[in-house]
């Protein structure tokens, strides 16, 4: 093949999405960190009751009615769950609520460029958002 002509077809299927980059953004598992906090209502029984979830290269951090525990990450765990992050992301959706005060489910991502982000869940009339559950099943391995 003339070198024109293979030019010529590589172009041809890169511009096609037969070859090179997807959609998804590549993204370093040394700087993503990923942080969850499930907040219950904010009643004096339950106030007390907020746990946590850390997540980065090095280390899981959960922290459970402040006292907290921290064990090392596996690291092929870590980058499977990295590499599949910005799909299971796409999939999360926060929301508007007026509801204040009735707990929720918050995700924060860093260090990941374009997938960084913050959701926000809330418990609005007895019934969590449903991307609480969403957020619970992307950290459940942890």
């Amino acid at each position: 093949m003339k070198p024109l002509a293979l030019a010529a077809a590589l172009l041809l299927t890169s511009a096609c999405g037969l070859v090179g980059g997807g959609d998804e953004p590549q993204l370093d598992p040394a700087t993503v960190v990923v942080e969850v906090s499930w907040i219950p209502p904010s009643t004096p029984d339950r106030y007390q009751d907020t746990r946590s979830l850390r997540l980065s290269q090095d280390e899981v951090v959960e922290e459970v009615k402040g006292d907290e525990t921290t064990r090392p990450m596996d690291a092929d765990h870590w980058e499977e769950f990295v590499a599949e992050l910005p799909a299971r992301l796409d999939e999360i959706e926060g929301q508007d609520s007026p509801c204040v005060g009735a707990g929720g489910t918050n995700l924060t991502v860093t260090g990941a460029g374009s997938a960084d982000r913050e959701i926000v869940t809330t418990v609005c009339g007895g019934e969590p958002h449903p991307s609480a559950a969403k957020i619970d099943s992307l950290v459940e391995g942890f």
